[in-house]
């Protein structure tokens, strides 16, 4: 289904925001949402995909640098970026994961401590999720709010 998506990421006290027109698949086990984030990111032009079930997001990028993060409530995690000089591993440490999700959409609340691997000190990270599933009665032209 077509959505529109909001996201807020905050990390170490500064705020990223954004509305992005994407797909949101919902099922009985979980939920698959995918946009496409531009070239003024940070990271540059990149797919986004979030899966969600209970107890667990992942988050993987896919453009000039590639992310994977998968995140489980109250656990420390393992992932990686992938950059054209070399893989960098991360440790997350997941300290509240919260998803109110349905075939309308709803919203998903991550916080976490996110660390290179062999650091000790981390950055606080904070990611909110709208989803708004697009119908008949949502023009593109809401997007644009």
């Amino acid at each position: 289904m077509d959505a529109r998506i909001s996201v807020v990421s905050v990390i170490d006290g500064d705020r990223i925001e954004g509305v992005y027109r994407g797909t949101y698949t919902y099922g009985e086990t979980g939920v698959l949402l995918e946009y496409g984030e531009p070239e003024g990111s940070d990271l540059g032009p990149c797919r986004v995909r979030i899966s969600a079930r209970p107890g667990f997001v992942g988050i993987q990028r896919r453009g000039r640098v590639h992310m994977l993060l998968p995140l489980e409530d109250g656990r420390s995690t393992r992932g990686a970026y992938r950059t054209p000089f070399g893989d960098i591993r991360l440790r997350a440490e997941t300290r509240k994961l919260h998803a109110r999700l349905d075939t309308g959409g709803g919203s998903l609340h991550v916080r976490y401590r996110l660390a290179f691997e062999g650091q000790e000190d981390g950055q606080n990270n904070e990611l909110t999720v709208k989803i708004e599933v697009i119908n008949e009665r949502n023009t593109e032209d809401e997007l644009d709010r």
